[in-house]
């Protein structure tokens, strides 16, 4: 899979005791899940395809769609709006796209409803501590208001646990 240039995250744009702000710029690919933006990271992010045929896997966590044959690796799927828990968790025949992404390692596909940009941002830009419900905080790493959009920032090394990680490994 083709690598994706390198930009700073905001994490480490940002200098750790907040009194120096990067005017670094970093790089996110934004999404749409439901009604939401969301962006990823642009150096996690390693292909967007369209949606194409999954093949499920049955007794699976219900957030898994099912595995795809990419180019001869097996890429488990996810659903991400069952995974963040949205009550319209069936995109009820939307085409959306799959963006692959790397989590320690592994090759991870996101179900989303449609891709929309990179976006390239100040690391300034992005609220780091968003002040949002606890919950929404473990996948959320910081909100960034682009333009008129405010986008929330996903944070994929946390989007797994342990276990569903050691689950990806071993399909």
């Amino acid at each position: 899979m083709s690598k994706t240039a390198a930009s700073p995250s905001p994490e480490t744009a940002l200098h750790d005791a907040g009194e120096h702000v990067s005017e670094e710029m970093v790089q996110f690919v934004s999404f749409l899940v439901e009604d939401e933006e969301y962006m990823i990271d642009i150096r996690l992010v390693r292909e967007i395809i369209k949606k194409v045929k999954i093949t499920t896997l049955p007794k699976s966590s219900s957030f898994i769609e099912g595995i795809l044959d990419l180019r001869g690796a097996i890429i488990p799927i996810v659903n991400l709006r069952r995974k963040l828990g949205l009550l319209k968790a069936d995109m009820q025949g939307k085409e959306g796209n799959i963006v692959i992404v790397e989590n320690k390692g592994k090759f991870i596909g996101l179900i989303v409803d449609a891709v929309r940009e990179v976006v390239r941002v100040k690391a300034k830009q992005i609220e780091l501590k968003p002040t949002i419900a606890r919950a929404e905080r473990e996948y959320v790493s910081g909100i960034c208001q682009y333009g008129d959009r405010l986008l929330i920032l996903l944070a994929i090394d946390r989007l797994f646990s342990a276990d569903e990680m050691e689950m990806f490994a071993n399909l």
